[in-house]
């Protein structure tokens, strides 16, 4: 019975061990980054959402107070219910007697930074 050497070409057909760890661990280190990435990105957004719906709000009760004639600044709540808003609020506002707006919670979160 003849025996075959193996030739070096044949040996080598294939990755080790070694090296498919390393490609794995590479891996891992980039899908770290950009999941951190996307939160930064996730939280900016959100930030500026709020900050855009604080101007709303705003600019609501200054069209509460010119249109009705009013002694006093409206809530939250009777902003809604005047239809002053084209889709439900996820923050809670605060309206002082100045018509200052200040948020008070913002998408189930307590906001603190919102208020620019």
């Amino acid at each position: 019975m003849e025996q075959r050497e193996l030739t070096p070409e044949k040996k080598d057909k294939g990755f080790t061990l070694v090296e498919l760890l390393i490609v794995i661990v590479i891996l891992g280190i980039l899908a770290t980054v950009t999941v951190f990435a996307v939160s930064g990105i996730t939280q900016n957004a959100k930030d500026n959402t709020c900050k855009t719906e604080l101007a709303e709000v705003q600019t609501a009760v200054e069209a509460y107070y010119a249109a009705n004639d009013a002694t006093a600044f409206p809530t939250q709540a009777e902003l809604e219910s005047a239809s002053y808003f084209r889709q439900a609020l996820k923050g809670t506002y605060t309206i002082d007697s100045t018509g200052q707006v200040s948020v008070t919670s913002y998408d189930g979160a307590n906001i603190t930074d919102c208020n620019a």
